[in-house]
């Protein structure tokens, strides 16, 4: 009976680590505001990888694409590496990962050959 009890309490607590930690990387997930206002990326879940989607632009033409493709989630909770960036108006690619600085702010980094750009975004949809 103990036994079968152990059995079971340990089984529950590692399913809910196990949940817990899927989970916690969906921190990304919501809307994100560029710190000059220019854009608005919405990140959403792709199985187990991670997309941005511009919800607002100038050119609003980009409107509705996907800004970032295949961002996967580091065993770091804050972190989120192996994107690429569509650079829709140049049609090139970078690649590109993200880091959590806090609850309403991430850092994008892009690189496209041996050119670097930070940028920083702030969540919108608290």
């Amino acid at each position: 009976m103990i036994k079968s009890f152990l059995v079971v309490l340990i089984t529950l607590v590692s399913l809910n680590v196990f949940a817990q930690d899927t989970t916690s990387h969906d921190r990304i997930l919501g809307k994100w505001q560029s710190e000059d206002n220019t854009r608005v990326l919405e990140f959403v879940k792709s199985g187990a990888e991670y997309e941005a989607i511009i919800l607002k632009s100038d050119p609003a033409s980009l409107e509705g694409k996907k800004q970032i493709t295949g961002l996967k989630a580091h065993k770091n909770l804050n972190q989120y590496k192996d994107g690429t960036m569509h650079i829709h108006q140049k049609n090139r690619t970078g690649s590109c990962a993200v880091k959590l600085l806090n609850d309403t702010q991430l850092e994008l980094e892009v690189s496209v050959g041996p050119m670097t750009k930070k940028m920083v975004f702030n969540r919108i949809d608290l």
